[in-house]
């Protein structure tokens, strides 16, 4: 849009830029470490990605697919009883992504859903995050600010660099959520994003400040009666 580029792949991998500026982590090897904007459902404990990454789960169970369009992309995932569709949109004129998330449930019975959106945050050029990946981790600090309900990362600059922030939340403001931004805990070694289905059942500590491997993992709790839909953005 001018300001602010979106990369999407069919296999839900993806990174934004921002001036620049890598918004969010970008991967090298989309097999073995993607990197990207992922979300992750839950219903009555049956897990169900809405994109082939980062699990590459090829659960024959799961129908996916994804349709492009000129604002972005919209990725479906279904099984028998519940559906997942995440809607990728990038803002007309401001630097803002948006990912709106629809959890379906087909079957007859009340069940308890999960949502987690995760993505580990960068905040830095390419060519600097390559040549110093460790060193470059270790200038992130993490807020929360509770009247709004907005988790914001930002970077601590060094010398000339431009002050970079993100702010993550969620338009329904009445939603509650529960988050974590320390990577390791989040993901398992050597798995890495690949383990993140695991985020779903584990405690969050809602932990802010200096984090040398941040990440941003975001999770709500729902229900859904029969036949019901529920949108998240």
């Amino acid at each position: 849009n001018g300001e602010y580029t979106m990369v999407l792949t069919d296999v839900g991998a993806s990174m934004s830029i921002f001036h620049g500026v890598d918004v969010t982590r970008r991967s090298a090897d989309l097999l073995r470490g993607p990197a990207g904007i992922f979300a992750v459902a839950s219903f009555d404990g049956e897990l169900l990605c809405v994109t082939a990454a980062p699990e590459y789960n090829e659960d024959k169970l799961i129908r996916r697919h994804v349709e492009f369009n000129t604002h972005g992309a919209i990725y479906h995932a279904r099984t028998q009883n519940y559906g997942v569709d995440m809607q990728a949109l990038l803002h007309a004129g401001m630097p803002c992504e948006i990912r709106a998330v629809e959890l379906e449930n087909y079957t007859q019975k009340r069940v308890e859903a999960k949502l987690l959106f995760y993505f580990e945050p960068s905040l830095a050029k390419w060519m600097d995050e390559a040549a110093h990946p460790a060193f470059s981790r270790l200038f992130l600090h993490v807020d929360y600010r509770s009247d709004t309900k907005m988790l914001i990362f930002s970077r601590r600059t060094r010398g000339a660099e431009v002050p970079a922030c993100i702010a993550v939340g969620f338009m329904e403001h009445e939603v509650d959520f529960e988050f974590d931004s320390d990577r390791p805990v989040l993901l398992t070694r050597p798995y890495g994003a690949s383990s993140l289905p695991r985020a779903l059942d584990i405690p969050f500590s809602s932990r802010t400040g200096a984090i040398p491997e941040a990440a941003v993992a975001i999770r709500l709790k729902t229900e859904l009666g029969s036949r019901q839909r529920k949108l998240f953005t």
